[in-house]
């Protein structure tokens, strides 16, 4: 009987062993995806990066997670960093971005912003895996138009808007003016580009 216990024993502390190991070794496994934060925004403004915006409580954002963190993994020696912003935390970069819906997968090259516009949803891991590896490798984002200026993090309207955003009680009315000067500035954007094409 006590040989047995010992063996019990021996058994259940091998599996605390491994239970711990496996616990301490987790952030390191995630480590190769990099959270962006209002502290280590100015990472992006070099480099090559792709990042994926989510929210905890999003089930689509949750879906990509493990196509994603296989993306960092894939990445880690090569010349492109993986990100991800999470919007639900106070200190997130996602505070001065401009998010309709999640996820959102963005890339920044120098600090030139594009969102992504491929393959997001899918029931296959690998299309998913396998889409933005291809993006990344072949350079896909030349073709993709930049943010405009005053959607780009770090611009003088986002900071506003995030200052604005952490009152609660003018939410509501924020969102509506906020949606009206995007609108004029895209309005005067491509009344800009149509005055310069007439000219010249």
């Amino acid at each position: 009987l006590s040989y047995q216990n010992a063996y019990k024993s021996k058994s259940t502390q091998q599996v605390m062993t491994l239970f711990l190991f496996l616990l301490i070794s987790l952030p390191f496994a995630l480590c190769n995806v990099i959270e962006l934060t209002s502290e280590n925004s100015h990472l992006v403004k070099s480099g090559e990066w792709f990042i994926r915006v989510y929210s905890p409580d999003c089930e689509w954002s949750q879906s990509i997670s493990g196509p994603w963190a296989d993306l960092g993994k894939w990445a880690e020696d090569k010349p492109y960093s993986i990100a991800e912003i999470n919007l639900s935390s106070r200190n997130s970069l996602g505070t001065q971005m401009w998010v309709s819906k999640t996820p959102m997968l963005i890339h920044v090259k120098e600090g030139v912003y594009k969102v992504f516009k491929g393959i997001i949803h899918s029931n296959q891991f690998r299309s998913k895996f396998e889409t933005w590896k291809s993006f990344l490798e072949e350079n896909l984002s030349d073709s993709l138009e930049p943010l405009p200026w005053y959607q780009t993090p770090g611009s003088i309207t986002m900071k506003l808007y995030s200052v604005l955003k952490d009152n609660s009680n003018l939410l509501p009315l924020l969102g509506i003016i906020f949606s009206i000067v995007i609108f004029l500035l895209k309005f005067v954007s491509v009344f800009s580009t149509v005055d310069y094409i007439l000219l010249h």
